[in-house]
Protein backbone atom coordinates (compact mmCIF):
# COMPACT_ATOMS: atom_id res chain seq x y z
CA UNK A 1 0.00 0.00 0.00
CA UNK A 2 2.90 2.34 0.59
CA UNK A 3 3.88 1.81 -3.04
CA UNK A 4 0.59 3.48 -3.92
CA UNK A 5 1.55 6.57 -1.91
CA UNK A 6 -0.63 5.94 1.16
CA UNK A 7 1.06 6.95 4.38
CA UNK A 8 1.62 4.25 7.02
CA UNK A 9 -0.21 6.25 9.69
CA UNK A 10 -3.35 6.36 7.54
CA UNK A 11 -3.10 2.63 6.84
CA UNK A 12 -2.75 1.81 10.55
CA UNK A 13 -5.65 4.08 11.50
CA UNK A 14 -7.91 2.40 8.93
CA UNK A 15 -6.94 -1.05 10.21
CA UNK A 16 -7.59 0.02 13.81
CA UNK A 17 -10.96 1.47 12.79
CA UNK A 18 -11.87 -1.88 11.18
CA UNK A 19 -12.39 -0.44 7.72
CA UNK A 20 -9.34 -1.92 5.98
CA UNK A 21 -8.53 -5.61 5.76
CA UNK A 22 -6.33 -7.92 3.70
CA UNK A 23 -8.03 -10.63 1.65
CA UNK A 24 -6.76 -14.08 2.54
CA UNK A 25 -6.46 -15.61 -0.91
CA UNK A 26 -4.80 -12.87 -3.02
CA UNK A 27 -3.64 -10.40 -0.32
CA UNK A 28 -5.69 -7.58 -1.83
CA UNK A 29 -7.01 -4.65 0.20
CA UNK A 30 -10.63 -4.80 1.30
CA UNK A 31 -12.15 -1.40 2.13
CA UNK A 32 -15.29 -1.52 4.28
CA UNK A 33 -18.05 1.09 4.48
CA UNK A 34 -20.24 1.16 7.58
CA UNK A 35 -23.60 2.70 8.41
CA UNK A 36 -24.19 5.08 11.35
CA UNK A 37 -24.59 2.11 13.73
CA UNK A 38 -21.22 0.70 12.64
CA UNK A 39 -22.64 -2.25 10.69
CA UNK A 40 -20.63 -3.13 7.55
CA UNK A 41 -22.78 -2.33 4.50
CA UNK A 42 -20.22 -1.93 1.71
CA UNK A 43 -16.98 -3.64 0.71
CA UNK A 44 -14.63 -2.93 -2.14
CA UNK A 45 -11.52 -4.93 -3.11
CA UNK A 46 -8.47 -3.23 -4.63
CA UNK A 47 -5.32 -4.96 -5.84
CA UNK A 48 -2.15 -4.10 -3.98
CA UNK A 49 0.07 -4.20 -7.07
CA UNK A 50 -2.09 -4.14 -10.19
CA UNK A 51 -5.20 -2.30 -11.28
CA UNK A 52 -7.61 -4.93 -9.94
CA UNK A 53 -10.86 -3.37 -8.64
CA UNK A 54 -14.06 -5.07 -7.52
CA UNK A 55 -17.06 -4.14 -5.40
CA UNK A 56 -18.37 -7.02 -3.32
CA UNK A 57 -21.74 -8.33 -4.47
CA UNK A 58 -24.79 -6.92 -2.63
CA UNK A 59 -22.77 -4.00 -1.22
CA UNK A 60 -24.73 -0.80 -0.74
CA UNK A 61 -22.77 2.12 -2.27
CA UNK A 62 -24.65 4.58 -0.08
CA UNK A 63 -22.33 3.41 2.71
CA UNK A 64 -19.06 3.84 0.85
CA UNK A 65 -15.61 3.65 2.44
CA UNK A 66 -14.77 6.80 4.43
CA UNK A 67 -11.44 7.67 6.03
CA UNK A 68 -11.67 8.24 9.78
CA UNK A 69 -11.25 11.89 10.68
CA UNK A 70 -7.79 12.90 11.79
CA UNK A 71 -7.22 14.09 15.35
CA UNK A 72 -6.30 17.80 15.64
CA UNK A 73 -2.76 16.87 16.70
CA UNK A 74 -2.15 14.91 13.47
CA UNK A 75 0.36 16.32 11.02
CA UNK A 76 -1.46 14.68 8.09
CA UNK A 77 -4.33 16.01 6.05
CA UNK A 78 -6.36 13.79 3.74
CA UNK A 79 -6.92 15.77 0.55
CA UNK A 80 -9.74 14.34 -1.55
CA UNK A 81 -11.59 15.81 -4.49
CA UNK A 82 -9.56 19.02 -4.47
CA UNK A 83 -9.14 21.08 -7.60
CA UNK A 84 -5.84 22.53 -8.73
CA UNK A 85 -7.05 25.95 -7.56
CA UNK A 86 -7.81 24.51 -4.10
CA UNK A 87 -4.30 23.07 -3.90
CA UNK A 88 -2.90 26.40 -5.01
CA UNK A 89 -4.77 28.21 -2.23
CA UNK A 90 -3.61 25.64 0.31
CA UNK A 91 0.07 25.48 -0.65
CA UNK A 92 0.98 28.93 -1.97
CA UNK A 93 1.48 30.48 1.50
CA UNK A 94 3.82 27.60 2.42
CA UNK A 95 5.68 27.81 -0.88
CA UNK A 96 6.04 31.59 -0.44
CA UNK A 97 7.63 30.92 2.94
CA UNK A 98 10.08 28.46 1.38
CA UNK A 99 10.95 31.01 -1.31
CA UNK A 100 11.52 33.72 1.30
CA UNK A 101 13.79 31.47 3.35
CA UNK A 102 15.67 29.48 0.71
CA UNK A 103 15.82 32.44 -1.68
CA UNK A 104 17.86 34.35 0.85
CA UNK A 105 20.07 31.63 2.31
CA UNK A 106 20.24 28.69 -0.08
CA UNK A 107 18.99 29.63 -3.54
CA UNK A 108 20.18 26.47 -5.33
CA UNK A 109 18.24 24.30 -2.88
CA UNK A 110 15.13 26.44 -3.36
CA UNK A 111 14.91 25.45 -7.03
CA UNK A 112 15.21 21.80 -6.05
CA UNK A 113 12.34 22.15 -3.56
CA UNK A 114 10.14 23.94 -6.10
CA UNK A 115 10.81 21.32 -8.80
CA UNK A 116 9.86 18.68 -6.21
CA UNK A 117 6.56 20.51 -5.67
CA UNK A 118 5.88 20.33 -9.42
CA UNK A 119 6.59 16.58 -9.39
CA UNK A 120 4.17 16.20 -6.47
CA UNK A 121 1.51 18.04 -8.50
CA UNK A 122 2.08 15.63 -11.40
CA UNK A 123 1.59 12.68 -8.99
CA UNK A 124 -1.60 14.31 -7.69
CA UNK A 125 -2.91 14.68 -11.26
CA UNK A 126 -2.14 11.03 -11.99
CA UNK A 127 -4.13 9.94 -8.93
CA UNK A 128 -7.03 12.31 -9.60
CA UNK A 129 -7.52 11.75 -13.34
CA UNK A 130 -7.89 8.19 -14.58
CA UNK A 131 -6.66 9.04 -18.08
CA UNK A 132 -3.33 10.22 -16.63
CA UNK A 133 -2.87 7.36 -14.15
CA UNK A 134 -0.45 5.28 -16.19
CA UNK A 135 0.95 8.09 -18.33
CA UNK A 136 3.74 9.98 -16.55
CA UNK A 137 4.67 12.00 -19.65
CA UNK A 138 1.04 12.84 -20.48
CA UNK A 139 0.47 14.05 -16.91
CA UNK A 140 3.63 16.17 -17.15
CA UNK A 141 2.46 17.73 -20.44
CA UNK A 142 -1.03 18.29 -19.03
CA UNK A 143 0.29 20.17 -16.00
CA UNK A 144 2.82 22.05 -18.16
CA UNK A 145 -0.01 23.23 -20.41
CA UNK A 146 -1.97 24.50 -17.42
CA UNK A 147 1.15 26.21 -16.05
CA UNK A 148 1.56 28.07 -19.34
CA UNK A 149 -2.13 29.03 -19.50
CA UNK A 150 -2.26 30.17 -15.86
CA UNK A 151 1.29 31.04 -14.80
CA UNK A 152 0.12 32.85 -11.65
CA UNK A 153 -1.62 29.80 -10.16
CA UNK A 154 1.38 28.59 -8.14
CA UNK A 155 4.26 30.64 -6.73
CA UNK A 156 6.91 28.52 -8.46
CA UNK A 157 5.14 28.98 -11.79
CA UNK A 158 5.25 32.77 -11.35
CA UNK A 159 9.01 32.39 -10.91
CA UNK A 160 9.28 30.46 -14.19
CA UNK A 161 9.76 27.00 -12.66
CA UNK A 162 7.23 25.14 -14.77
CA UNK A 163 6.49 21.40 -14.84
CA UNK A 164 7.64 19.35 -17.83
CA UNK A 165 7.25 20.32 -21.42
CA UNK A 166 4.03 20.87 -23.26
Amino acid sequence: MQGRGIDLEIIYRCIQAGILYESREYHNCVFVGRDAAGTPRFASVRGTYGNFKQDIESSDKRYNFVLPSCPPSSRFVAVCEKTLEDLSNMFNPVIRGWVNYYGRFYKSEMYSVLRHMNRALVRWARRKYKRLAIHQRRANYWLGRIARQEPKLFVQWKMGILPGAG
